[in-house]
């Protein structure tokens, strides 16, 4: 829809890329730097319940709508 907006579909899928590229990068240092200071296995468990939820809201939304 922006691409066909704008007219641009080149620089529209380039920022997109770019984004796309640079939270990459941003998430994996940030995992790095999470697994240094607590144990990979409650990282796993956090994770897991937090997907949980998202799955629980999503339902519910689902639903509901």
């Amino acid at each position: 829809a922006l691409a066909a907006r704008l007219g641009q579909p080149i620089a529209v899928g380039v920022g997109s890329w770019v984004a796309l590229t640079t939270i990459a990068a941003i998430a994996v240092v940030a995992g790095r730097v999470l697994v240094r200071r607590i144990p990979v296995r409650i990282v796993h468990q956090v994770a897991g319940v937090l997907f949980g939820l998202f799955a629980i809201a999503a339902t519910v939304a689902a639903v509901e709508s």
